[in-house]
């Protein structure tokens, strides 16, 4: 009896030892209290994934993978007309521990790993809360929400979608009034951000512009920046005295190419590298004068010549394929003629008439009617008959043609 006594009083011990371990081990169970987030604010691009900074209380309680969940409250898409309120556009990547510059944990602070779903061309602003879901003593989810919200400003990267550059294919390298330098002008213009909408990219979003020239004739441009624009530009500019020289010494040459390399910082660190070409022409092709257009003063007479100047038009920067990519030019032709000594004026002789842009963009043909009528009494020489052609972009109103076709008329003894 005394044997069996003992018995039950130490199977009660054990049960009892037993159930207390087990209160201490559930105790020892470490629950999440709240969750602080430390990046409220964040600037990101489409591209790229970002960190959200957060700590969980108390500092010794380890999140497991799936754990952690976006909860979004609020969000507006720039771009797209609408607003929406789930996270649509952003996706969780990973959620792990934040280490020090050695490597580190720190005890109870976290970073989670954030995606930009690919492919969103809007700008949108975006309020996230992380959501902790664990399980409690009885078995149950239960979800704790971040104390704050991270505030998320997504914006494009720069990308060549995002804008547009445009700049004359053929420039005037010289104004042939005044001699003075004519630029090329290359606009940066933004274009949409989806189909949806007319909002522009931001060029705000830029923080820094450049441009560089490269190729073999480098050396004869200047590149700067135009200050006071509202978009970003840059002006590409002869130096007048090494291209007259170049072009005196190459007559065979009526044009001379210049490379620019147009870079587009943003804010997030991306770059978009550009390349343009452009080239500068003459500003003065002078016709030699055929056996018709030489005359003795004993032929001086009254008469008119059709002049084809389409073959000519190309050595001054005027081709079909220009003329079809600026379509908004402004297009004007001035008659005017040189006397032997230089001086400018028609004495009996000049152009009186000049086929249109238009028919020389579509057939490739522009004929000129030259009228000669001298006295006696005007002096022996080269005499130069002037078409003068001048294409200004009407909008920019950028000089990109101010150049003469010079036909020469002889009169000999």
């Amino acid at each position: 009896m005394k044997y069996y006594l003992h018995a039950i009083i130490a199977a009660l011990f054990l049960f009892t030892f037993s159930a207390c371990n087990d209160d201490d081990e559930e105790n020892r169970k470490v629950f999440p209290s709240g969750m602080v987030i430390l990046s409220q604010q964040v600037y990101t691009d489409n591209e790229h994934d970002f960190n959200i900074l957060f700590r969980v209380n108390p500092s010794n309680y380890s999140i497991k993978p799936g754990d952690i969940a976006l909860d979004c409250v609020y969000a507006s898409t720039i771009g797209r007309g609408i607003s929406v309120i789930p996270p649509e556009n952003l996706e969780l990547v990973e959620v792990k521990p934040l280490t020090d510059e050695e490597g580190n944990a720190r005890e109870g602070e976290w970073v989670a790993t954030v995606g930009v779903k690919e492919g969103n061309p809007f700008v949108e602003m975006t309020r996230i809360f992380l959501v902790l879901t664990y399980e409690d003593g009885n078995g149950h989810s239960v979800s704790v929400t971040s104390y704050n919200y991270a505030e998320v400003l997504t914006a494009p990267a720069i990308s060549e979608e995002m804008v547009t550059f445009s700049n004359p294919m053929s420039q005037s390298y010289k104004s042939i009034l005044d001699g003075a330098p004519l630029s090329a002008r290359i606009h940066v213009t933004p274009n949409v951000l989806n189909e949806t909408t007319e909002m522009p990219y931001m060029l705000s979003l830029l923080q820094s512009t450049a441009c560089r020239l490269k190729g073999d004739f480098a050396d004869c441009f200047e590149a700067s920046s135009v200050e006071g624009n509202s978009l970003p530009a840059f002006d590409i500019t002869p130096v007048v005295t090494n291209l007259d020289t170049y072009f005196a010494q190459h007559p065979e040459t009526d044009a001379v190419p210049v490379t620019a390399e147009i870079a587009l910082t943003d804010i997030f660190g991306n770059t978009l590298v550009h390349e343009t070409e452009v080239s500068f022409y003459r500003s003065v092709i002078i016709v030699p004068a055929t056996e018709e257009l030489r005359f003795s003063r004993a032929e001086l007479n009254f008469d008119t010549y059709e002049i084809d100047v389409s073959r000519h038009l190309p050595r001054i920067g005027i081709t079909q394929e220009f003329l079809k990519n600026h379509p908004n030019r402004a297009f004007a032709v001035a008659c005017t003629g040189y006397m032997p000594d230089g001086t400018e004026g028609n004495y009996g002789f000049g152009f009186t008439d000049v086929s249109d842009a238009d028919n020389y963009m579509h057939t490739g043909k522009m004929e000129a009617t030259l009228d000669i009528l001298f006295s006696s009494t005007n002096p022996l020489g080269t005499y130069q008959a002037v078409l003068r052609f001048t294409i200004v972009d009407p909008v920019t109103r950028d000089i990109l043609i101010c150049a003469d076709i010079r036909q020469e008329i002889e009169v000999v003894d």
